[in-house]
């Protein structure tokens, strides 16, 4: 409702669609993270030479979330940044303080200018702003998912024997 017709109004109808591309890009998130998930545990097992335990499900499927947020991470940025209100109060990083009452003005005019606009303002490193903290947020849920994952796969080709 009025946050809708507060976007249109302020921003325009397009201002809707901002981050669409990145977000399509994120759609590929959870295939990095199964093509990883599958690789290491192929690995693992010619590794180890024996069959795979929970223990071993559980860290394997951290280390699939966590290639898998580093991968997708920079879209996730640039996502967030073409998303957020062009009118924003300038901050101090470190303290969280607000520097001025002033605005800062932040404009993109669509993804590749956002990407080379952190490139050249942040360097590599912009696209990796929280990347760590985040991957270590979502990695234990992964890692849970693929254990309950492999009890219910093993159990569905039990009852298929």
């Amino acid at each position: 409702g009025d946050a809708v017709s507060t976007i249109v109004r302020e921003e325009g109808v397009m201002a809707l669609y901002k981050g669409t591309v990145p977000a399509l890009l994120l759609c590929s998130h959870g295939a990095v993270q199964f093509m990883s998930y599958e690789w290491l545990k192929s690995e693992s097992q010619e590794l180890l030479g024996r069959s795979l335990s929970s223990t071993d499900y559980f860290a394997i499927g951290a280390v699939a979330k966590i290639i898998a947020s580093v991968t997708t991470y920079p879209a996730q940025v640039i996502k967030t940044r073409l998303q957020q209100r062009e009118q924003a109060p300038s901050f101090n990083v470190s303290t969280g303080e607000l520097k001025s009452k002033e605005y800062q003005w932040i404009r993109y005019r669509g993804t590749i200018d956002c990407a080379i606009k952190i490139y050249h303002h942040e360097g590599p490193y912009g696209f990796f702003k929280g990347c760590a903290p985040n991957a270590l947020r979502v990695a234990p849920g992964a890692a849970i998912f693929f254990v309950i994952y492999e009890g219910l796969s093993d159990g569905i080709r039990s009852l298929e024997r």
